[in-house]
């Protein structure tokens, strides 16, 4: 009896050492290249604006630099609430199955709703792509397209098939 016990503190350990790691180490680095990624992104965007007109380069540069804020700032958001998380679990020394399964089950929650904000968000933006690459700018009315109908007719479509998608995957609207 007194070994089960320590096996399943063993496990029980093993267990948050690999949550505890997963956070620390592992989620981190994916979201610096990820981060990577938006920068390499945002350097491209960047050198496509230089050839467009300067009123078109500030408005885009804006909305990009407040994406990449809003990323950074889930980000920071997400880092902080782990760092709660790990604070608290420092703090105890003995936890019930239950505290840790509530535990999990937020962090659960946590990844899942950032999953599918990013889900939503991604498919907001190929949305956008579809009508940038299909229709034409109004002249001087900044991020206004115009396009036939069966355009936007198409590009709607693709877009609730996407959010249906990402409440399929990550949860219920």
């Amino acid at each position: 009896m007194y070994t089960a016990r320590n096996f399943l503190l063993g496990l029980a350990t093993i267990i948050s050492l690999s949550v505890a790691y997963y956070f620390l180490f592992a989620l981190p680095a994916h979201n610096r290249k990820i981060l990577q990624l938006e920068r390499e992104k945002l350097e491209a965007v960047q050198k496509a604006k230089e050839e467009k007109e300067p009123e078109k380069e500030q408005e885009q540069e804006r909305k990009i630099g407040e994406e990449k804020r809003q990323a950074e700032k889930q980000s920071r958001e997400f880092n902080a609430f782990i760092k709660e998380i790990e604070a608290k679990d420092r703090e105890r020394t003995h936890r019930s199955e239950a505290e840790e399964r509530e535990r999990n089950r937020r962090i659960e929650a946590w990844q899942t709703q950032m999953n599918l904000q990013s889900c939503l968000q991604a498919a907001e933006e190929r949305y956008w792509d579809y009508i940038k690459l299909n229709g034409t700018p109004v002249p001087y009315k900044g991020d206004t397209y115009r396009a036939p109908q069966y355009i936007w007719d198409n590009a709607r479509k693709d877009k609730k098939e996407a959010f249906d998608e990402c409440y399929r995957r990550w949860g219920h609207r």
